[in-house]
């Protein structure tokens, strides 16, 4: 699962560490990140996510979740806190089990013991 920060200035690697630490999440399928408000704002149109900052540095935002296969292609999403996330769920299954294919987008090959 990746979680990207709307807020690249507060959101650093010790504020995302302590947001894993406090949400009891498995930093091996947890991937936060932060990243520039330009890359933020491209990701949100692409994602369909609308937020703003407010005055207190604190963002109003869409409620969203967004499922993505290994090559950046639109599965499915749920808006809202209403929705159950059942489907979406099996979609991160699926997703995640699914070959890729495209092979410029395959791992690199692990290197041969010596």
């Amino acid at each position: 699962m990746v979680l990207v920060s709307l807020d690249g200035v507060r959101d650093d690697p010790s504020g995302l560490a302590e947001v894993i630490r406090r949400h009891a999440l498995d930093p091996s399928r947890w991937h936060l990140t932060s990243t520039t408000d330009e890359s933020v704002r491209e990701l949100s149109a692409a994602l369909g996510v609308r937020y703003r900052r407010m005055a207190d540095g604190s963002f109003n935002h869409s409620a969203l979740l967004t499922v993505l296969d290994r090559e950046g292609v639109v599965k499915g999403r749920v808006e809202g806190t209403a929705q159950g996330v059942e489907a979406l769920a099996q979609l991160v299954v699926e997703s995640s089990a699914a070959p890729l294919t495209d092979p410029r987008r395959s791992p690199a090959p692990s290197p041969r013991p010596r």
